[in-house]
């Protein structure tokens, strides 16, 4: 993954300067048994563990998320639905690759890894495929605030992990305050 190491390095240099001028202050973290509800229960797969929690990342710096595996066979794929209250460093720990790439970038990671920025229900989005190893992930930050992040270590092809993220209501999780 090739990133802009000179506007990765303002942006961070820029959030530890000052948190508030990259995040204002941040609202009221939605709690992780509201997000658990938008883990979808896709026909055909088996929904494993859910886990709830919230995670310091720093002193000002909170989220919280739930996150359900799913079963189909020998295809194993994790789903995560996160609040990062619109935090930099919380959107930077969950979604670094939404946050730092340019809309519509493309690359390819020799041998067979392509990453490609795009737009998923309107939302910014990261799917990252690697075709040999047959595994990958798709990242969305919905309202500048939510991540859902999808992945998986063995599937037939990317859509395995749309499938999954088409779910989730992203709308849904956009309207929460």
């Amino acid at each position: 993954m090739r990133v802009r190491p000179t506007a990765m390095l303002v942006f961070l240099v820029a959030a530890a300067a000052s948190p508030g001028a990259v995040s204002p202050a941040a609202p009221e973290l939605i709690a992780p048994s509201v997000l658990e509800k938008l883990l979808p229960a896709p026909e055909g797969w088996t929904k494993g563990d859910v886990r709830s929690k919230q995670v310091d990342i720093s002193q000002e710096c909170s989220y919280t998320s739930a996150s359900a595996s799913y079963i189909k066979g020998e295809t194993r794929v994790k789903l995560m639905v996160a609040d990062t209250g619109s935090h930099s460093e919380g959107l930077m720990a969950l979604a670094m690759s939404v946050v730092t790439l340019p809309d519509d970038h493309v690359d390819q990671i020799p041998p067979a890894t392509v990453i490609r920025r795009i737009k998923i229900g309107g939302s910014p989005a990261v799917e990252m495929w690697d075709s040999e190893k047959l595994n990958g992930e798709i990242a969305v930050v919905v309202g500048g605030r939510f991540v859902v992040a999808v992945e998986t270590s063995k599937a037939d092809s990317l859509e395995t992990l749309r499938a999954i993220l088409a779910g989730v209501d992203l709308k849904a999780l956009g309207a929460l305050k």
